[in-house]
Order: C-alpha cells, then structure tokens, then sequence
C-alpha cells in the first residue's frame, strides 16, 4: 500500500474515488450522494484555498484518507491561517493496524508552522485526537427550543433519521455583493476581540454550494443590509425544526434579526429551534429552552511557536464559525 499526498493526485480522478469512499464509509452523508462533484467543490474550490492532506492506495484503489479544511480566522485585523480535520475515512475492509496513524503523519508533515487546527470529534474519536497530542479548548452546546409550549406534545413526531429538509434559498436578494462585503467588514470591525471566519461574499457562495438544503437570508431593507443568516428547514410528518447553523448582525441590528426569525417561524410553522451561536438573546426571551447536545471542539498547533496561541485559544469560539460539520441534525 502507497500514501500519496493530495496536491500530487489529479482532482478529477481523485474526485471519483472519493465519492465511491465516502458512500462505503459514511452513508448518511447526503450532501456526497447527490453531488457528484462535492470533493472538487468542498476541497480544491474553496476560495480559502485548496485542502491538504493524504490519501492511501491499495495498487490503484483508494482505500483511506485524512484531509484538513483551509479556511481563515479574524482577530483584531489580523488573519489567521487554519485547518479544520474534515474527511478522515477508512475503508472497511482496511481498518486497524497503523493506517490511520499513517495518514495523519503524512498529512501533518505537510502543514507549515504555526498553523492553527481544529475539529469537532464526537466522543467516541476524542481519545484517538487527544492522544495524537490535540487538546480539548472547550465543548460547545446546540441549544434546543420549542417555539410553543404545545410543541412539547408533539416532540417525539420528530424522527432524525426520517426528516426531510426543505429545499434551501441561496438568493442574496438585491442588495449588491459589495454592499454585503462592506457589511462582514463592518461586523468584523465591530467584534475585532472575537475570533471568527474571515467571511467575504465568495466564502458565503462557496458556503452554500456545499449543501443544497442550507438557506441564506441576507436579511435587507431597500438597499441596506441589517442581518445575514445561515439556515435549514427540516421537516418530519407535523413536526419542523429550524436549525440555525450561524448569525451576523451588528449590535443595533439585532431587531431585525428577531423580526425575521419570528416572521419565519410563523410562515413555516416551526415547532423546534436549535442554535448554536452566541447570539442566545435571539432565543432566550421568546422561547421555551428544553436542552442541549454538547459536541467536542480540539485544537492543535503545528510546531507551535507560541506567537497567538493563548490569545487565540483563549478568544477562539467554535460556536462563532459557520464550518463544517458544525451541526449534525
């Protein structure tokens, strides 16, 4: 068997072999069985950059990867290069022994200095991250609502493995790009102790051709910009959840934000909301809080050398990132 790193496979055969991997070891992973393309898309087209990482072949089958996420964090007017552990998939039939670990050597070595990295496990991974040297930061809640009290009768209508989501909107309405590029540059400005994605308008384009049923509101007044949301609407039988994957909105914006979810809610008839943003004062005084799942976030740093580390960690919210994987519903 032969590891060989991304940047040396063609994206066009790489882009099959990763479909047919990702359908044998990860089914539920709607978004990869009804785009054909979702490797090119997600990995080479992100307009953070082309993804790093290693891939492991059985002669010419590929049977194993480990592939880190570019993006860009913002802090203070500084931008901060980071990888998010994405795609790490083995096939089956090749589990055990040291090919995981194997992988993950040869992607890391890839990985310039001072690199920031980070993933959101869930519990039965963690220890393998933990002992790979990544620590824990912190775990983050989504936090579950009912819109009504009477929701609470029919929570159990609401299967997860059953829901269908409602096709997403990827309109941006017609406020120009520019002025929504002037809006993330003025919220940025605005949160500058906070640590978030560096959003532009081609991230958020980017965003939503990863997943079909994701919606975007670029909530607007005439001309004006007050609000950008990401969104899914998913629905079982009678029951509809709104899952709210990320919100922007500038302090004195936060009454249109409010308006629009209540509009929203009552159109589609929501019974459930999750959320996992720090915004909760869009939540806390008009629903009815009934509990939270809490998932994981790890960090790590490539051959640290301690310029940012403690700031960053210390700052960094994983609740302020619209990233993948982000929300499982």
């Amino acid at each position: 068997m032969e590891i060989v790193n991304l940047n040396e496979i063609n994206p066009k055969d790489l882009n099959r072999d990763y479909r047919d991997l990702m359908k044998t070891t990860f089914p539920e992973n709607e978004a990869v069985q009804r785009d054909d393309d979702y490797f090119l898309k997600k990995h080479i087209q992100n307009p953070f950059g082309k993804s790093i990482g290693s891939c492991l072949y059985d002669d010419s089958r590929l049977v194993g990867m480990y592939l880190f996420l570019r993006w860009q964090l913002w802090h203070n007017g500084k931008i901060t290069n980071a990888l998010q552990n994405v795609d790490a998939a083995i096939h089956p039939s090749y589990r055990g022994g040291l090919n995981f670990g194997r992988l993950y050597k040869a992607a890391l070595g890839q990985i310039q200095d001072n690199t920031f990295m980070f993933g959101f496990p869930v519990e039965e991974f963690k220890s393998g991250y933990l002992k790979f040297g990544w620590k824990q930061l912190q775990s983050y809640q989504k936090r579950i609502y009912v819109t009504k009290l009477v929701s609470l009768l029919n929570i159990k209508l609401y299967k997860t493995k059953n829901h269908k989501a409602i096709s997403g909107n990827h309109s941006f309405g017609k406020v120009s790009e520019n002025d929504i590029d002037n809006y993330l540059s003025s919220y940025k400005s605005e949160s500058a102790n906070k640590v978030m994605t560096n959003w532009n308008v081609e991230g958020l384009k980017w965003r939503l051709s990863l997943d079909q049923d994701l919606s975007i509101e670029i909530i607007q007044d005439s001309s004006t910009v007050h609000g950008i949301i990401f969104y899914k609407l998913l629905r079982d039988e009678s029951f509809t959840r709104l899952s709210i994957y990320n919100s922007i909105s500038l302090k004195n914006d936060k009454k249109y934000m409010s308006k629009f979810l209540k509009k929203l809610i009552d159109e589609k008839s929501v019974n459930e909301v999750s959320y996992v943003s720090a915004n909760d004062d869009h939540f806390n005084n008009n629903f009815v809080k009934i509990g939270s799942k809490t998932q994981n976030f790890i960090y790590d740093w490539c051959n640290n050398t301690e310029t940012d580390e403690q700031e960053i960690s210390e700052r960094f919210s994983p609740s302020l990132l619209s990233l993948d994987r982000l929300v499982s519903d």
